[in-house]
């Protein structure tokens, strides 16, 4: 007898698994879910998520009309419900095709943030979020100018962008030519410019859209 897939219940798939699938190898597994567990809940608990979560989202989702947020990993999937609720149209966008199921459900966007104005061509957004892209992910000084090249194109003139990185990971981002050529230093009600901390190396800056 043959058996479709949509016939296979779960317990049968994970009776195969642990036939075919060596132990060490399914404890490796396991070991790896656990870590990537713990290391997500503690990037969603340090200094930096508490001041984005309680503050930036909110001050830069106000009045945006349509926010976009870019790189989705398992902690960043409440992002769009805090986004939305501040009441701007929330869209989302990663490289990894895997990593959609942590954005907003009918509102993301597979693709490279290089060529963001390509992904998203003929929309126009109020508020980018670029969080924990530059040096993960966009590594190099000529993808990350060619990056916010891209957002300059799609972030409507006074527009905000929120860039976070950290300092021991790359270059200062306002150095960048795209930054210098399209970008000023904007502030947001209960937040400085620019944010550092001493317990962590991230860092916040808060841009406005000139023109």
């Amino acid at each position: 007898m043959t058996l479709r897939l949509e016939q296979i219940s779960h317990p049968q798939i994970i009776a195969a698994l642990k036939t075919f699938v060596p132990s060490p190898i399914r404890s490796f597994v396991r070991r790896r879910n656990v870590e990537s567990e713990k290391v997500a809940l503690a990037t969603a608990r340090s200094t930096d998520r508490k001041l984005l979560n309680e503050t930036l989202l909110p001050a830069l989702s106000r009045g945006a009309g349509r926010a976009l947020w870019v790189g989705c990993r398992a902690y960043t999937a409440r992002y769009p419900t805090i986004i939305e609720a501040c009441g701007a149209e929330c869209w989302t966008t990663d490289i990894d095709p895997v990593a959609a199921r942590h954005g907003r459900p009918g509102r993301h966007v597979t693709g490279d943030a290089k060529q963001i104005d390509a992904l998203f061509a003929g929309m126009e957004f109020g508020t980018v979020f670029l969080n924990g892209v530059f040096g993960f992910g966009i590594d190099d000084v000529a993808g990350q100018d060619e990056c916010i090249e891209g957002i300059s194109r799609i972030l409507k003139p006074g527009g905000l962008l929120l860039v976070g990185w950290n300092h021991d990971a790359v270059q200062d981002p306002e150095r960048l030519p795209a930054m210098q050529k399209s970008f000023v230093r904007a502030a947001v009600p209960g937040c400085e410019t620019r944010v550092r901390y001493d317990d962590v190396t991230h860092v916040y800056d808060v841009f406005r859209r000139a023109g």
